[in-house]
């Protein structure tokens, strides 16, 4: 069975457009002499005729939120982190939620914002971690100051070179 010939000729929907173009002036008769003039599916060619368009350029079902929304909660979380601010998954969450709720379209799924990353090029996450408070305040920077010179004076009085600080090989790091 031959492959069919979407797959084949990557110029198969400006084919499609031809046959429609055609159809429309009256140079062809019918759907049928249409398709096969310019090799194209009949019912492709009739669907697309109807108003239907190709697969691939419909939203998915899955997908609740339009192309539009979906750009105002990347702008929105992009300007948070911009001011600092390093938005979750629950804020994301709700940011669709209350969109979703603005049209009465209901809620999204509980895995939405990590699919929502995934398939968004501009966004990412990272973990933040928490810095303890006691922490901070026990932090002085002669203190640490003073450590890094201690490390330089043994480094200096055993002899170590540089690349041997946290005794890796040179030829491990990076790629083969």
């Amino acid at each position: 069975m031959a492959p069919p010939k979407q797959s084949q000729n990557p110029s198969y929907e400006a084919d499609i457009q031809l046959a429609i173009s055609a159809t429309t002036r009256n140079q062809l008769q019918s759907n049928r002499d249409a398709a096969r003039t310019f090799e194209v599916a009949r019912m492709t060619l009739t669907r697309r005729r109807a108003g239907i368009p190709a697969r691939r350029d419909c939203q998915p079902n899955s997908r609740k939120l339009t192309q539009r929304e979906e750009e105002v909660i990347i702008s929105y979380i992009l300007h948070l982190d911009q001011r600092g601010f390093a938005p979750t998954y629950a804020a994301a969450r709700d940011m669709a939620d209350k969109l979703l709720a603005a049209r009465g379209a209901g809620q999204v799924g509980q895995k939405w914002p990590a699919n929502f990353v995934k398939r968004t090029d501009s966004l990412r996450t990272c973990f933040n971690r928490a810095y303890d408070r006691q922490r901070a305040m026990c932090e002085d920077a002669t203190l640490i100051k003073r450590w890094f010179k201690l490390v330089e004076e043994i480094k200096a009085e055993q002899g170590i070179c540089d690349e041997d600080v946290y005794q890796t090989p040179q030829q491990s790091i990076g790629s083969a």
